[in-house]
């Protein structure tokens, strides 16, 4: 039977299909690039150009991890980030402890400025410029995302598609998110340092100020851009490598 152009249509046809759905599945989330930088698992928001570390909980982790590796491990770990706290943080002399470091990973804002302060010592994901969240809106339930400098709250509700009342999106872009809430600084004059918290729980209480610097909250290190080469998404891979296939099928299709 002689070859027609009608097989190499509908594939050309089918191809493009798989492409095209390819790249609208992975839209909602185009703006998140995971990858891996020596080691670490990273995460590249391209809305607040920083990059966040993919375990949103990687202080509760490393604790984990190390509890059972031996039987000192949570001592060691929380050693270690001791011994590389500056015991200063926005000119707030403090000694930090072991008693700052509490169950579930969380901590009070002077471990989780140590903390930060060991991920930038051990450089982490090859980043020694790894720090808390900002905030640049004060009001109580925040811009939803919409005031440039809000890294929390434009990751819950631009890029994760969080919702005010819901608990932050379980999503494959993170491990480990945690409903309750998360430590933050001011970035805008003149309470630059100042303790904040950002609520996860229910996206309402989002930007609030002023939080008392013993609360037990969880630790998000932020670093500003792109730590390293990130990979485009998923949905460009796809397309790139699904050019040289049309093209193929279109030139066969020429010839028949």
């Amino acid at each position: 039977m002689p070859y027609t152009s009608l097989p190499s249509a509908i594939k050309i046809t089918g191809l493009s299909a798989m492409l095209l759905l390819s790249a609208y599945s992975t839209h909602a989330h185009a703006a998140l690039s995971a990858y891996t930088s020596n080691g670490a698992d990273l995460v590249y928001s391209s809305v607040s150009d920083v990059t966040w570390t993919k375990d949103a909980n990687l202080l509760g982790t490393m604790i984990s991890f190390s509890a059972d590796e031996n039987n000192n491990g949570i001592k060691d770990v929380i050693e270690a980030i001791v011994a590389a706290s500056t015991n200063n943080y926005f000119g707030q002399s403090y000694t930090v402890t072991a008693s700052d470091f509490f169950a579930l990973g969380r901590t009070n804002f002077f471990g989780a400025n140590a903390f930060i302060s060991y991920l930038n010592s051990i450089s982490y994901g090859d980043s020694t410029s790894w720090q808390l969240p900002t905030i640049v809106n004060f009001s109580i339930g925040g811009s939803n995302g919409t005031s440039a400098g809000n890294e929390l709250s434009e990751l819950y509700y631009q890029e994760l598609g969080g919702l005010e009342n819901k608990s932050i999106p379980n999503t494959n872009a993170f491990d480990n998110e945690q409903t309750h809430a998360y430590w933050a600084v001011s970035g805008a004059a003149p309470f630059l340092g100042s303790p904040y918290l950002f609520y996860t729980f229910d996206g309402l209480g989002g930007l609030h100020g002023g939080a008392p610097t013993n609360y037990d909250l969880n630790v998000w290190a932020v670093t500003a851009g792109q730590v390293a080469s990130v990979p485009e998404p998923a949905a460009a891979w796809l397309l790139a490598a699904g050019l040289p296939l049309l093209g193929a099928f279109s030139s066969r299709r020429k010839q028949a």
